[in-house]
């Protein structure tokens, strides 16, 4: 067996699949290759698949499942309609989004995080003093505060009745954020414009971003949708043809969404590999069921609603749909 040096250096060389199958030649080898290996070869391609985000127990079996996909195979199984008795509590689904306080900022262009992060968004605020009538209306705007990352996105119109602009901000924590140091520096570390049908909407997997925008670019083109990554910057994962997905989330490294009677499944890397997968789902007509963003307390579970405006929680781990109750913003299972 090599020494440890060596065998880092080795790893170094190899990808994720050439990982794998090593780790799997004796019990030497399966030893030899510390689970922090697996985690750095998979967080450069897919960082969202981590073990506590999925039903995986380490790093090394996240990047053995992500290369099996890779390599063929059904990864869209079949949900099942199922009385809700088979959860011990009920899971409460919350919707919503924050949104920024056009008054306050009119009067102080720098905006603060719950979290202490600081952004200058003197750029929005001269856009509202060109648009008295955004001053009352909060709902163009969206955040996202995370302890490492403030995300701020707002809306505004063009001539083109289908299309608007979506102005991003990103700042990411610096070393004085929320101390009060006047030397930190206050602008996004990300600025970014994208032309859009209607107000994007996030979904946050632990410290991971996910944005999806609508676009109907004019009458003579069919309306697409895409998924991109925030990370301190903003990167395209992949685009589908369609007004809008249902219920987009990710959870085990996979994204998930319906669109009329299907159920899509597709697990997507950085480096632009893709595996896409769909089956049959018993629900038809799906309606997308919320514009706002989706706040999940754990992300194996989805909403979504029928054409009767019937909502159902979706289990991704039991593979089951059950019959739910809405209570103001809180989705219920019944019981």
């Amino acid at each position: 067996m090599l020494p440890p040096e060596l065998v880092d250096i080795l790893c170094e060389h190899l990808d994720i699949g050439s990982l794998v199958a090593l780790s799997q030649t004796s019990t030497s080898w399966r030893g030899a290759i510390n689970d922090t290996v697996f985690k750095t070869r998979l967080t450069r391609i897919c960082p969202w698949f981590e073990p506590h985000l999925s039903r995986r127990f380490s790093w090394k079996e996240c990047a053995a499942v992500y290369e099996t996909r890779l390599n063929g195979g059904r990864i869209a199984s079949a949900l099942e309609l199922t009385s809700c008795n088979k959860f011990s509590e009920p899971l409460k689904i919350r919707s919503g989004a924050e949104q920024l306080d056009n008054r306050k900022l009119l009067e102080n262009p720098v905006y603060t995080s719950e979290h202490g992060i600081q952004v200058d968004l003197a750029d929005y605020v001269k856009h509202l003093r060109k648009r008295p009538d955004y001053e009352r209306d909060d709902n163009f705007t969206r955040i996202i505060s995370l302890p490492d990352m403030l995300i701020v996105v707002w809306l505004s119109s063009t001539m083109c009745s289908w299309v608007n602009l979506c102005d991003i901000r990103v700042k990411m924590r610096g070393d004085g954020d929320g101390d009060g140091d006047k030397n930190v520096s206050l602008k996004a570390d990300c600025s970014q414009q994208l032309e859009v049908h209607t107000m994007p909407w996030f979904q946050v997997l632990g410290t991971h971003v996910f944005l999806v925008t609508i676009e109907y670019w004019n009458s003579d083109r069919d309306p697409r949708w895409t998924l991109w990554y925030v990370d301190g910057g903003i990167r395209k994962l992949f685009q589908c043809p369609g007004e809008r997905p249902q219920s987009v989330v990710c959870y085990d490294g996979l994204f998930r969404y319906f669109e009329d009677n299907t159920y899509h499944v597709f697990q997507v890397g950085l480096d632009g590999t893709e595996v896409r997968d769909s089956t049959d789902f018993f629900l038809t007509a799906l309606h997308f069921w919320n514009e706002q963003d989706e706040v999940y307390p754990r992300n194996n579970y989805s909403v979504i609603i029928d054409e009767n405006d019937r909502p159902y929680i979706v289990d991704y781990d039991g593979g089951t749909v059950h019959s739910a109750r809405k209570d103001g913003d809180v989705y219920s299972s019944h019981v």
